[in-house]
């Protein structure tokens, strides 16, 4: 593609913001940001309340009844606290679709997201060394943070994870300090 052409392309608006941006007629793509925005807010809110509502053995009183316990069980059980960060991540994918500020999501924020989850979960495994997994970093930050204890040391494995929650934080919020 030619600069001119190219630049003319940015300049109607088909570039410049991705997926989310406006084609000639303005309407197709703000119609496919706005049902991605609904799915995620439904999406969002449907965690929340299985989440939210979610007692360890109990699925008759959650909320999001069968399929919503179930989710809630094997990310808390496998994530421990850190599962209850998903839901607001996904109810603030809705609000950014909502905004049509797609072009401020990309693959590195989502990465540093999940990596985000899995560091939390590392660090509270670290904390609550002793309490249930549920109430700490799940399975999996229960494992990790035991094979870096052993590997490092409890002060080399916390000054680990809380290096790479501020990387993890840092790509997905995009800040710096």
């Amino acid at each position: 593609m030619a600069s001119n052409e190219r630049s003319a392309w940015m300049t109607e608006g088909r570039g410049s913001q991705g997926a989310g941006s406006k084609g000639r007629g303005g309407e197709p793509s703000t119609l496919l940001d706005e049902m991605a925005a609904i799915a995620s807010l439904a999406a969002g809110a449907f965690v929340l309340a299985s989440f939210f509502s979610y007692q360890r053995g109990r699925a008759a009183g959650n909320w999001g009844g069968p399929v919503g316990y179930g989710l809630a069980n094997v990310a808390v059980q496998s994530f421990g606290l850190a599962a209850y960060l998903v839901p607001p991540c996904l109810l603030l994918l809705a609000w950014q679709l909502f905004r049509r500020a797609i072009c401020g999501l990309s693959v590195r924020r989502a990465a540093g997201a999940v990596a985000l989850l899995l560091s939390l979960a590392i660090a509270l495994a670290q904390l609550l060394p002793e309490a249930d997994p549920t109430r700490a970093g799940g399975v999996f930050g229960g494992f990790v943070a035991e094979v870096l204890v052993h590997a490092f040391g409890r002060v080399g494995a916390g000054l680990l994870t809380a290096a790479l929650l501020a990387v993890s934080f840092l790509f997905a919020t995009e800040t710096s300090f």
